[in-house]
């Protein structure tokens, strides 16, 4: 929490601002240029509403928005006609985001920090804004330090696995309760 006191002649008083929970830190030519603080949810978009306005054309009007919540920060994209990339990755769902996380919208870079970000700090890694087709994220599960994508392949293969585990989950099932059933049977002296 932070304390300010604005005197005024004989006159003080005091003001009180919650401590940012995370940073939105904007790059501009590979240096972070400005930090925004993140309280609880920020919009992103052109229109002058938005808590971040950003001049750039292919940034929707109502883009995305980011919020913070006690033990997780979500990004999530408003149906923008150019997308929201995490990392270079096009998302479409709500996606948790890391320390560090790189978020385009349209050209403009930002890096979601949860600690106060270096102003003018070097931002060597510049894969955000690689050249190469991005996959899309389709699934907000996350390790440490990866993003699951599932390819049409996998997804596929997934499904057949589920399957399986499925009716192996009902044989067992099956197998334990014909045991109980007959156990009782043999107990009562029905056999």
């Amino acid at each position: 929490m932070v304390r300010y006191i604005v005197e005024d002649g004989d006159n003080a008083q005091t003001f009180f601002e919650q401590t940012p929970k995370a940073y939105l830190a904007l790059v501009v030519n590979n240096r972070i240029n400005k930090a925004i603080p993140i309280h609880d949810t920020v919009d992103v978009g052109r229109d002058k509403t938005n808590t971040i306005v950003v001049s750039d054309q292919k940034v929707s009007r109502n883009h995305a928005n980011v919020t913070v919540y006690d033990e997780a920060t979500i990004v999530t994209d408003h149906g923008s006609a150019n997308g929201t990339y995490v990392n270079n990755l096009y998302i479409k769902q709500p996606t948790r985001l890391q320390n560090e996380d790189k978020i385009r919208f349209g050209d403009t870079l930002f890096i979601f920090m949860t600690h106060e970000p270096e102003l003018n700090k070097l931002i060597v890694d510049n894969s955000a804004f690689s050249d190469k087709p991005s996959e899309q994220i389709t699934d907000n599960d996350r390790t440490s330090s990866s993003i699951i994508s599932l390819s049409p392949n996998t997804q596929h293969l997934s499904t057949v696995w589920f399957a399986l585990g499925c009716i192996a989950f009902i044989i067992v099932t099956l197998i334990t309760v014909l045991a109980f059933l007959l156990g009782s049977l043999f107990a009562s002296g029905g056999f």
